[in-house]
């Protein structure tokens, strides 16, 4: 099964193993595969999907470059995801 590029926790976790990684950004930059928008709440996949729904979260997957509109990174939440 592939990973969706844009998604939902709920979604995610009926077909993959999601664990939380961190609250916003680490000092190395965003961590793990998936970030939650804190508006819309759509997951996105880092290098895949480029916006979530709100527009709020954009992604350039060129340089893994995260951009968040309203609100502050920490807002974000970031998952890892497994296939089961």
């Amino acid at each position: 099964m592939k990973f969706p590029e844009r998604t939902t926790l709920d979604e995610l976790s009926s077909n993959f193993r999601v664990e939380f990684c961190s609250q916003g950004p680490t000092e190395k930059g965003w961590s793990g595969h998936y970030l939650e928008c804190p508006i819309c709440r759509d997951l996105l996949e880092k290098g895949g999907c480029h916006c979530c729904t709100c527009a709020n979260i954009s992604i350039d997957d060129g340089m893994l470059r995260v951009t968040v509109e309203n609100g502050d990174k920490k807002a974000v939440k970031t998952y890892y995801a497994y296939k089961k």
